[in-house]
């Protein structure tokens, strides 16, 4: 299995716990991470922060901010339309995190983050 096919099964499975929740924000999260998989130079990103901590990783996502404008744009403009705020920060570091942990489990191969 691919490492990107990984990364879109634990995303199925982020959505099937989503599912569970009563409000629109998860929703949100869910499918700004399925456009971050989509999206050749977000999903970069996103292979770049399972190699690090939480901390460390939105530290790198911050100083990236400039090349990753695209995702910050996106999220506010559709976090803008539901109740509350998104922090697209958070939404890809926590995802990265719990890819991560799968990873960890699983003992995926991270070379190559294809």
């Amino acid at each position: 299995m691919s490492l990107r096919s990984f990364v879109i099964l634990i995303l199925e499975r982020f959505e099937a716990l989503a599912q569970y929740s009563t409000t629109k924000i998860d929703d949100a999260a869910v499918y700004m991470i399925r456009k971050i998989v989509e999206n050749e130079a977000l999903y970069a990103l996103l292979i770049e922060l399972l190699n690090i901590s939480g901390q460390e990783a939105r530290q790198k996502a911050l100083d990236s901010e400039e090349k990753y404008a695209p995702v910050r744009e996106f999220a506010s403009n559709y976090a803008g339309t539901l109740p509350g705020s998104i922090d697209w920060l958070k939404v890809i570091t926590t995802f990265a995190g719990l890819c991560r942990a799968y990873l960890n489990v699983y003992n995926v191969d991270l070379i190559g983050g294809k």
